[in-house]
């Protein structure tokens, strides 16, 4: 007998940033999916994702300087 419904949990790390701010976040999370069985293959009846962990810290230090001959952008020395 084939299994018409199964289950997964993919661990991801996502890179995000809000609309509104300029710096990137990492979470960490895992999403909690079902699948179907159907004539055309595996679909998704329902997918939910859970944050494991969130970083919001923005990074520290300063962008290394260019390389020789390479443009910078404006206002940096």
């Amino acid at each position: 007998m084939e299994a018409t419904v199964s289950r997964g949990r993919p661990f991801i790390r996502r890179r995000v940033r809000a609309r509104a701010r300029r710096h990137l976040a990492f979470d960490y999370g895992v999403y909690n999916d079902r699948y179907q069985r159907t004539p055309d293959g595996w679909k998704f009846t329902e997918r939910v994702y859970e944050v494991g962990y969130l970083d919001t810290t923005p990074l520290a230090g300063s962008a290394p300087h260019a390389a020789v001959g390479e443009r910078r952008p404006a206002g940096v020395r």
